[in-house]
């Protein structure tokens, strides 16, 4: 599994507006194929992290707001908090 921070750029979609996060199983070649070609046809940027920390270090050290900062953070442990839960249950 990796966690995945996704911007949109301005020849994105309307709907997509925000960066966000998301999960993806990289032990299915083919779900991280499709999720890939997914993100290149929107015309998203995307970066790859291993781990929740990982993340949570590479927000630490861009160069943004401090507003926009906690708002990904928040998302980013909403999405912890998720994976968690359905850790939790699968187990």
């Amino acid at each position: 599994m990796k966690i995945i921070l996704v911007q949109p750029t301005s020849e994105s979609p309307s709907y997509l507006k925000r960066d966000y996060w998301d999960v993806v199983n990289t032990e299915n070649p083919l779900e991280l194929y499709h999720f890939i070609e997914n993100l290149s046809t929107m015309c998203c940027e995307y970066e790859f992290f291993d781990s929740f920390q990982d993340a949570k270090d590479y927000l630490c050290g861009i160069n943004a707001t401090k507003h926009y900062k906690q708002m990904m953070w928040g998302k980013l442990d909403y999405l912890r908090s998720k994976a968690k839960t359905f850790n939790w249950a699968v187990a």
